[in-house]
């Protein structure tokens, strides 16, 4: 086959390690009309965050095999897919399309939710206490004034004295309220909102990989299986040994196997992504395919001015530069030159990656010329085999290897689309992840 996508590669992480009773601890489910979304009424932050993270179980194979005619493909539930892979007749509403993960992450997904209870809750703590202090200072100015009416001068000086020392205490609070909605108690939010894009996207596209590989091993396991009858047959009429047959039930076996693990794997990537997204486990959501990558886009690229935007949006760089400034000369020095190696290990990571983007353009470049000569290849050899020119074990196998190439150029697609992602991001302050 033309290529493996590495089973260590996929992400494993966000599996469930149980799921919470829907009607339990506060919790109340909804389903958004239209969406099958996750859009749950909690009593308590921590109760929805579960919600969402735990609600996600595990899905089965949802890999698509190539349509016994070889002329379209059939998703393992049966259902025909249509262009870009979606299945006929879908509800659009119901698709999930590359272009607005984003927006879906910001709304929904259970991690970048979290992270904004967690900022709430700092703000909303602040902000009662500073509630708290004024109240306060103001029932001790009230009676401040009672005293002064009753002629307790000092008592009404000690009173407001301490509503004094209050309305300093509220000032302070102030300062720790702007200081919270400012951009270095922001970051943490971005941050997470901006990983977590990023991890859709991947996610997506490991999806996709695997989508086309598991067709190619499908169409591979026909092939197999196809040699297997033969060497069946050709055993009993003595032409093979049984020895020979055995190998090719084997390698028919191993063939199933693969296009299997495939669609597992595919499964477990989707449950991922679905879950990320805020989507529930069940949802009958349908993943869109990938867009075509642009290569124009490396052409807009402007590498030095690039590297120094990097060095201004880098989060950890960010972090580093507003960190505490105190200690001594040396401190202060070896914190700089901390700083100083940060920035120029980013300026080359850069670099990196800008060559990353253009190999996998070339590599992509590659792949489509290759592409075009296989659709022709398998153009004549489905009109071969409608004028009865081929065989079926021939057209067999010229469509294994057409859907291979398929896998390869797939493969490429998303290569490149993720290399620009990932230069893009660096751009943007994600680096590391």
């Amino acid at each position: 086959m033309g290529f493996r996508y590495k089973r260590e590669h996929m992400p494993g992480f966000w599996d469930p390690a149980g799921r919470r009773d829907g009607h339990g601890a506060g919790v109340v489910f909804e389903r958004q009309a239209g969406r099958g979304r996750i859009t749950g009424v909690l009593t308590s932050p921590s109760a929805r965050f579960l919600a969402l993270l735990l609600s996600c179980a595990m899905l089965a194979g949802t890999g698509a095999v190539p349509a016994k005619d070889g002329t379209g493909v059939v998703w393992a539930d049966g259902i025909p897919a249509g262009a870009g892979g979606i299945p006929v007749g879908a509800d659009e509403s119901m698709v999930i399309r590359y272009s607005d993960l984003p927006e879906l992450v910001k709304a929904y997904s259970p991690q970048v939710e979290m992270e904004r209870i967690q900022y709430e809750s700092r703000l909303g703590r602040y902000e009662s206490a500073r509630e708290d202090i004024m109240e306060t200072r103001r029932l001790l100015r009230e009676e401040a004034d009672d005293m002064e009416e009753n002629g307790d001068t000092e008592g009404a000086r000690s009173y407001r004295a301490q509503a004094k020392i209050l309305e300093d205490a509220a000032k302070d609070i102030d300062k720790q309220i702007r200081s919270a909605k400012g951009s270095s108690s922001t970051m943490s939010l971005r941050k997470m909102e901006d990983t977590m894009i990023w991890t859709a996207q991947s996610l997506m596209g490991t999806y996709h990989s695997l989508r086309a590989e598991q067709e190619s091993a499908a169409a591979n396991a026909e092939l197999m299986q196809g040699k297997y009858e033969k060497a069946v047959r050709q055993a009993a009429l003595g032409t093979i040994s049984q020895a020979d047959a055995d190998e090719a039930g084997k390698a028919a076996q191993a063939a199933v196997n693969t296009t299997q693990a495939l669609a597992d794997d595919m499964g477990r990537v989707r449950k991922n992504l679905l879950m990320v997204i805020g989507y529930p486990a069940d949802s009958a959501a349908v993943i869109d395919s990938m867009p075509l990558p642009e290569q124009g886009r490396m052409d807009n690229i402007t590498l030095e001015v690039d590297k120094w935007r990097a060095m201004g949006n880098n989060y950890e760089l960010r972090q580093q530069r507003g960190g505490a400034s105190g200690g001594t000369n040396k401190e202060l020095h070896a914190r700089q030159r901390a700083i100083n190696q940060e920035e120029e290990n980013l300026y080359a990571q850069i670099d990196t990656l800008y060559q990353d983007a253009l190999a996998s353009r070339t590599a992509w470049q590659g792949a489509c010329t290759a592409q075009a000569a296989r659709e022709a290849e398998w153009k004549a050899a489905s009109r071969r085999m409608e004028l009865g020119m081929l065989s079926r074990q021939e057209y067999m196998e010229a469509r294994a290897a057409y859907l291979d190439g398929v896998a390869a150029k797939a493969q490429a697609d998303v290569n490149f689309q993720q290399a620009m992602d990932t230069y893009d991001w660096a751009v943007k302050g994600l680096t590391g992840i």
